[in-house]
């Protein structure tokens, strides 16, 4: 009688233990992999190339761009992105304030920094906006591209690119702005399947209630044999 309730206490351990615990977070800081700021002087044509601190309208006719790339967790089955925080900090006494927010827009993986040129850069989506950074008082902000994220993680890109750019190419230097160097990509991936752990630990408690039962019992029949006698 013991072991079949033993054996019935176990089924039914497996049949709850998913509503127990339905997901396990795991949250993890992305630097770039890849972070350029290519500069293009409309003049005399000269293009320049950075670590990515510059985007926007710059004096005498350049155009700064911003291109970012992170790479991704491979995807596992049953997982998602449930949050993706580009995180970026800028200058505000080196940058204008007064004009319209920088955009950031979706772009392909296929480019590293040695293929780009002002002529020469990767597919820009402008369908998928991921956002704006507008200069403020607040130097760091936080662009929330979760969906983004999830997007390309879910196809196992392996990655996720997209560029900082002027609303307005080509026009008066009200936009430009000058970004710190560190930037990071704060990633929450979440499963839908239980950690082993979770199971491991109901089993262990169950199988503890288990043994105080037992023991409960033999030494409640001992004392009714006592009782008898």
């Amino acid at each position: 009688m013991t072991c079949k309730r033993i054996i019935f206490s176990v089924l039914l351990l497996l049949g709850i233990a998913p509503y127990a615990q339905q997901s396990f977070a795991k949250a993890v800081v992305i630097a770039p992999m890849e972070d350029i700021s290519v500069y293009g002087n409309g003049r005399n044509g000269n293009t320049y190339f950075y670590s990515g601190i510059y985007a926007g309208n710059v004096f005498n006719g350049g155009v700064a761009r911003m291109y970012e790339k992170f790479s991704l967790p491979a995807y596992v089955a049953g997982n998602s992105v449930t949050s993706a925080l580009f995180e970026i900090s800028y200058s505000p006494r080196q940058s204008y304030m007064n004009g319209a927010p920088l955009q950031i827009w979706a772009m392909s993986n296929d480019w590293d920094g040695g293929t780009l040129t002002r002529g020469r850069t990767p597919v820009i989506d402008y369908t998928a906006s991921l956002g704006k950074i507008k200069a403020g008082i607040n130097s760091t902000i936080y662009i929330d591209m979760t969906d983004f994220a999830n997007q390309q993680y879910q196809k196992n890109a392996g990655a996720m690119s997209f560029v900082i750019m002027s609303k307005n190419e080509g026009r008066i230097a009200d936009d430009f702005t000058y970004f710190d160097e560190k930037k990071s990509l704060n990633v929450t991936l979440t499963s839908a399947v239980p950690e082993p752990s979770t199971y491991a630990m109901m089993l262990m408690g169950l199988l503890t209630l288990l043994s105080r039962k037992t023991i409960f019992s033999q030494a409640r029949g001992s004392w009714r044999s006592r009782q008898r006698g």
